[in-house]
């Protein structure tokens, strides 16, 4: 199918999808469910956490270390 260079970018891209379903080259995707996505959302929140206290025990080594005085052991906790 040839396709005028004047027309819309949404109507190309609706020809050419159409042309990859009809030839099976397009495969479904999966929506997550509210659950899924809440466990998503919880994962991130965690990740964003964990990291945040891995940057402020960082910071305090470099200020402990900055002022001359020994890291306790329990930083690591």
């Amino acid at each position: 199918m040839t396709v005028k260079l004047t027309r819309r970018a949404d109507s190309l891209d609706c020809i050419k999808l159409a042309e990859l379903a009809v030839s099976g080259l397009l495969r479904s995707i999966a929506i997550p469910n509210e659950r899924e996505e809440a466990f998503r959302a919880l994962s991130r929140r965690r990740h964003h956490l964990t990291d945040s206290i891995r940057k402020a025990k960082q910071r305090i080594r470099v200020l402990l270390l900055s002022s001359g005085v020994n890291e306790p052991v329990s930083i690591d906790r």
